[in-house]
Order: structure tokens, then sequence, then C-alpha cells
């Protein structure tokens, strides 16, 4: 289970810079995002906060504080 608090979460890929995330990274996040949005993740390197994180599937629930 994933769990993120909506006032400090800030997900992302860093590793745009050419080098692929490890730890078969990718096929996860392809399992949990779907293939287009896995791809936006990598390629981009953007942040994504806890809102957009949890309508991805990145996240399961959003936690308050």
């Amino acid at each position: 289970m994933r769990f993120a608090s909506r006032e400090n979460t800030v997900l992302g890929q860093p590793e745009v810079g050419g080098t692929p995330p490890g730890a078969g990274a990718i096929q996860r996040l392809t399992r949990l995002l779907g293939r287009g949005r896995a791809l936006e993740a990598v390629l981009t390197a953007a942040d994504f906060d806890a809102d957009l994180a949890e309508r991805y599937g990145w996240i399961n629930r959003l936690a308050m504080h």
C-alpha cells in the first residue's frame, strides 16, 4: 500500500539525464500508472503532487494532517 501526505508529497523520476531507473522501476511504474503516464514520469522528470499521484494510481490514498 502506498500513502502520501497532501501537504508534503512530491513524487517523480529524476533519471531524465540518460540513466534509466534501476531495479525494475520502469516495469513497476508501468504496472501502476499505465504506459503513457509512466513514460510521462520517466521522460519529463516532472514533479507530481499527491493529488495527481492519487489520480494516476501512483499512491492508494492521501493522508491529511
